[in-house]
């Protein structure tokens, strides 16, 4: 397996492009271990007997986004219905978080968005994701949207963008690199 990371690893990458100090690093490395729990992040599994597993460029990205919408006060629900929404077109290609890191990986600007959506009749309210900038298109995904678009009465009572060439793009080389270190010193 090529191009991992143990979770501790992942952590420091994450606190060195965040700059944040090394105190800091075992709550990054909690909130890991914590995804790995409530299966929001693909866990990749050595015979060592050992809980903790190893990561790659996806489930690391993956961690990070995760991480962030923590900050913003999401819950693991919303996050594991955001994974069910990166994994999108899995089953017949590359998923469309994959196609979001490689747009990313080749300098290409690419937003998420979290919106909470409202309709008032019957009430309830939601979450609701979109990705621009990548190129796997579900075509369901396509024709859920412009329905949505057409219903009556959904409002988009808040809209979360968080730009991934931003979030992901540093971490990516970071990432990368510490993996190559790595594998070189293994």
């Amino acid at each position: 397996m090529n191009m991992t990371l143990n979770f501790l690893d992942v952590a420091g990458v994450i606190a060195d492009v965040d700059r944040v100090p090394g105190k800091l690093v075992p709550t990054l490395l909690r909130r890991i271990r914590v995804f790995d729990t409530k299966n929001l992040i693909q866990v990749y599994r050595e015979e060592t007997g050992r809980r903790e597993g190893r990561l790659d460029i996806v489930g690391a990205c993956m961690a990070r986004v995760h991480s962030e919408l923590i900050d913003f006060g999401l819950d693991a629900e919303t996050l594991r219905r955001l994974r069910e929404f990166f994994d999108r077109g899995k089953d017949v290609g590359p998923s469309a978080f994959t196609s979001a890191i490689d747009a990313v990986k080749d300098g290409k600007p690419v937003t998420l968005e979290v919106a909470l959506r409202q309709r008032p009749e019957p009430w309830n309210k939601w979450h609701a994701f979109r990705m621009d900038g990548h190129t796997v298109k579900s075509e369901r995904a396509t024709r859920v949207a412009a329905e949505l678009d057409k219903a009556e009465g959904i409002v988009d009572r808040a809209v979360l963008t968080i730009d991934l060439q931003m979030l992901l793009g540093e971490f990516i080389k970071a990432f990368e690199f510490a993996s190559a270190t790595s594998q070189a010193e293994d």
